[in-house]
């Protein structure tokens, strides 16, 4: 399973849920020359966590929105869209659960 949720992404195999966060490379910068200048400003996914059931999966995310960002605004805005996309996802389980 992959669902993406615009700056999280999870993924799952047979043994467990990987949330993971779309991060921006910075540059590194090692006596006063940056090494890593092709990969800067690429987007790349970083797990920030390993869960073996969806319910504490999905109380991590907005969890993790909350460490993510600092602007309150932005907060709320990825609270929200995030709320959304889950409801949706719910039903399509439950929809899934009803027809087995």
């Amino acid at each position: 399973m992959k669902l993406n949720l615009g700056d999280y992404k999870i993924e799952s195999d047979s043994n467990c849920f990987v949330l993971s966060a779309k991060k921006i490379v910075q540059p590194i910068v090692k006596n006063g020359k940056t090494i890593n200048k092709d990969t800067v400003g690429n987007e790349r996914w970083v797990a920030v966590g390993y869960f073996s059931q969806v319910d504490k999966l999905l109380e991590a995310i907005p969890r993790q929105i909350l460490l993510d960002n600092d602007d309150l605004k932005e907060i709320s805005k990825k609270l929200g869209v995030l709320s959304i996309k889950i409801g949706g996802i719910k039903m399509a389980l439950e929809g899934v659960i009803k027809h087995e």
